[in-house]
C-alpha cells in the first residue's frame, strides 16, 4: 500500500520543528490577546460613564459586553455594549473581523426597533445602525486588522477604537434605559394575547 502525501503535508514534515514554534507562538498569541480583552475593565474605570452601576462581562474568551444595572432583566441584560471574536484571525487573517456591537437580547424586536430609530437619527455615533431584518444588533462597527507593522502600537490601533466605541453607546446609557422603561411599560399595558 502506498501513501500519496501531497507537496503541503511534505513541506509540513521537512519543517516540523518550525511548525511546532508556530503553533506554540499561536498560542502564546491568543493568550495574550485574551489578556489584553479581559484587562478593560480598569481601562473603562477611568472613563466619564464608568461606575458602581456598570458591569463588565466576559462572554466568552473572545467576547466581553458591559451592561448598565438598569437594563437587567430576569433573563439577563437587555442591552450589551460589546466586542465579539477579538480572535488571531480576526484581528490578523483574512477571513473575518473582530466586531464592535450594541445588541440586545431575549426576544425584544420592539427594543431593537425603538433603539435604532434613536441613533439613526444621531450624526456622532461610531459604526453602522442595522436597519435591515430580524437581527438584535442595534449597531455593528467592524474592528480594523492589526498590520504585522503596526505590533507596536496595537494599543492605539486596537484599543483606543475599543474605548472610543464603549464610550459613545455607554454615554446614552440613560437614553438607552429611558427606552427600555418605556418597553416595559408597553409590554405591561398590552394586554396578553388570546389563543383562538
Amino acid at each position: 500500500m502506498s501513501t500519496e502525501f501531497s507537496q503541503a503535508s511534505r513541506l509540513i514534515v521537512r519543517n516540523w520543528d518550525i511548525v511546532k514554534e508556530i503553533h506554540k507562538a499561536e498560542g502564546e498569541l491568543t493568550a495574550c490577546l485574551r489578556a489584553f480583552l479581559f484587562a478593560f475593565e480598569p481601562r473603562f474605570a477611568q472613563c466619564q460613564w464608568w461606575g458602581d452601576e456598570w458591569r463588565l462581562i466576559r462572554e466568552a474568551d473572545t467576547q466581553i459586553y458591559v451592561a448598565h444595572s438598569a437594563w437587567k432583566r430576569a433573563d439577563g441584560y437587555a442591552i450589551w455594549i460589546g466586542i465579539e471574536n477579538f480572535s488571531v484571525e480576526a484581528l490578523f487573517g483574512t477571513d473575518t473581523f473582530a466586531s464592535l456591537y450594541v445588541w440586545v437580547s431575549g426576544q425584544r424586536p420592539q427594543l431593537v426597533s425603538a433603539l435604532r430609530r434613536c441613533l439613526d437619527e444621531e450624526a456622532d455615533i461610531i459604526g453602522d445602525v442595522q436597519t435591515k431584518g430580524n437581527s438584535a444588533y442595534v449597531v455593528t462597527n467592524p474592528l480594523r486588522k492589526c498590520l504585522p507593522e503596526e505590533l507596536d502600537t496595537f494599543d492605539d490601533v486596537v484599543g483606543t477604537p475599543v474605548l472610543d466605541f464603549f464610550s459613545c453607546y455607554a454615554g446614552r446609557a440613560e437614553e438607552f434605559t429611558r427606552i427600555l422603561d418605556e418597553m416595559k411599560t408597553t409590554e405591561i399595558q398590552q394586554p396578553p394575547e388570546r389563543d383562538k
